[in-house]
């Protein structure tokens, strides 16, 4: 069943997964010895369809591994390119996309506008089970007008169009996706993104590195740590016991009292999000060199 939310509400909480990806616009810090950056969450994020996931746990994840058409740039507010070159309203109802080309998926396979098709017309059906109706309702179809080109035909006016095909509506590899559904994408996650997902214990653990194919020219561009890893740890004690001795970086939702504690008495500091009430502590031992496609605070 599609589940409707209020745009408003939307817009919040796409806006609030957004700016909490791990590092997206901040400075990302690792462990210099494996250049991998540790990250637990409390919950466990749910599998990665990013059609289907409400929780911010698994959009997180979802934001490294897949690409929308767009991208929106969480400094400036802009909407830049993404696996989209140009894009532009043709007529009150359509908008037409000219796509990259050069963009490999995960699996090898090549980007084209089979895939946007693809995907778009598949996740707009209520058969597919969308979970928020008001991401997709306002497109009728998709059509292809070349290998890289596509149209969007709207239902309906919508003034978030542009802003939904920012990275929220992330495109699937044709073939795979036709021939799996969601249950296979979700077990299997297959993107253009920055990140490719190499193991994953659904709810437990993930583990991701960094895709050398990652096309020239993304906006989440200029990756450089190599490996990120994600665990389910519950009992809040063990994630600050493990971020103390190193085995975690990056944490977040650290009640009030704990962050004063931590600021007064070690060499760390904790900073508060601008789009939420989420917090992780900042250790001062390592500095970095470029940005991760990621957002918001992590140890340094």
């Amino acid at each position: 069943m599609i589940q409707t939310v209020s745009r408003k509400r939307f817009t919040g909480m796409a806006a609030l997964a957004a700016s909490t990806a791990l590092m997206l616009g901040t400075p990302a810090l690792a462990d210099k010895a494996s250049n991998t950056l540790n990250v637990a969450f409390a919950a466990e994020p749910e599998p990665l369809d990013t059609y289907k996931i409400a929780g911010r746990q698994g959009l997180i994840l979802a934001r490294h591994i897949y690409d929308g058409l767009l991208y929106k740039n969480l400094d400036t507010g802009e909407i830049v390119p993404a696996l989209a070159e140009s894009w532009e309203f043709t007529g009150p109802l359509t908008m037409e996309f000219t796509l990259r080309q050069g963009v490999k998926f995960h699996n090898g396979a090549d980007f084209t506008a089979a895939d946007v098709v693809e995907t778009l017309n598949t996740v707009i059906t209520p058969e597919y089970g969308t979970r928020y109706s008001i991401s997709v309702d306002w497109i009728d179809n998709v059509e292809m007008l070349g290998d890289y080109k596509v149209r969007i035909n709207m239902s309906k006016p919508f003034a978030g169009a542009v802003e939904m095909l920012a990275d929220a509506l992330p495109i699937y590899p044709h073939e795979f996706f036709a021939e799996n559904g969601s249950a296979g994408i979700a077990a299997t996650p297959i993107g253009t993104g920055p990140y490719k997902l190499v193991s994953q214990e659904p709810g437990i653990r993930y583990e991701m590195e960094r895709f050398e194919d990652h096309y020239a020219g993304s906006p989440k561009g200029g990756a450089t740590i190599d490996k990120i890893t994600v665990r389910t740890i519950p009992e809040m004690n063990t994630q600050y016991a493990e971020l103390m001795s190193g085995s975690l970086d990056w944490i977040w939702r650290i009640p009030r009292i704990r962050r004063r504690v931590w600021k007064a008495g070690f060499k760390s500091s904790a900073r508060r999000s601008c789009a939420s009430d989420m917090w992780v502590l900042l250790q001062k031992r390592w500095r970095a060199t470029r940005r991760l496609p990621t957002r918001r605070y992590v140890r340094r």
